[in-house]
């Protein structure tokens, strides 16, 4: 495969995610490119072994379900956390608290070790 359609998928990700803001898509569509290419440009069959080898494959690894299921399992509880509000109040607590810049801070680098706790356990 010649040097620049190696980048491809990459490049096409990128520019479709800053352009549409849709990001689950655009890397849908640069996998779906990179399958392409390797499947002798036939879009066809770069569509099915998207599915049938990348995607099946990536599932069948042990260490991957997990990265996905503790993803999906974050991502739950942040929503649960939004629709009730704790988010909002939350900031209020921290608003009141945080009454200069050095405090305001403090505050930002504790919440940021508290949402960045652990990398996929």
């Amino acid at each position: 495969m010649p040097g620049f359609l190696t980048l491809l998928p990459a490049l096409l990700t990128l520019i479709l995610a800053l352009v549409t803001k849709q990001v689950i898509i655009s890397l849908l569509v640069g996998v779906w490119t990179g399958a392409t290419l390797l499947s002798r440009y036939n879009p066809f069959v770069g569509y099915l072994r998207l599915f049938d080898t990348y995607f099946a494959g990536a599932m069948y690894d042990e260490q991957h379900a997990r990265v996905m299921l503790f993803t999906m399992v974050l991502g739950g509880m942040i929503a649960i956390v939004q629709q009730s509000g704790g988010s909002e109040g939350l900031g209020e607590v921290f608003k009141k608290v945080a009454t200069s810049r050095r405090r305001g801070l403090l505050i930002t680098i504790c919440l940021a070790l508290c949402v960045f706790f652990d990398d996929y356990t």
